[in-house]
């Protein structure tokens, strides 16, 4: 099992050696939740409609919080770029307001 983390997209490949190959897919989005337990060294990817489970094995487990940053840092983008919209609304809203 092979996870690639490009850009916005999560996917599956059967191997390192075949990642032209996709098994499976989900694109991160701002409704993207991450889920995890660092005990386990278990994540958690869901978008609502699908979802993955991924579990470190002993051997890679030093790779669990390089993933964790990566996937929350991905869903955070969305988060901020959604603030960055709202506060320009608000804004554009107060100055409607004030000029009648």
């Amino acid at each position: 099992k092979f996870f690639v983390l490009w850009q916005n997209v999560l996917s599956f490949h059967a191997d390192h050696e075949h990642t032209t190959m996709t098994q499976w897919a989900l694109e991160l989005s701002i409704d993207t939740k991450i889920e995890y337990n660092d005990s386990k060294t278990l994540l958690s990817v869901s978008d609502g409609l699908e979802s993955v489970i991924i579990q470190f094995e002993k051997r890679n487990a030093e790779e669990y919080p390089v993933w964790k940053d990566a996937l929350l840092q991905s869903v955070d983008k969305f988060n901020l770029v959604k603030e960055e919209e709202m506060a320009a609304v608000e804004k554009v809203l107060e100055e409607a307001t004030m000029n009648g």
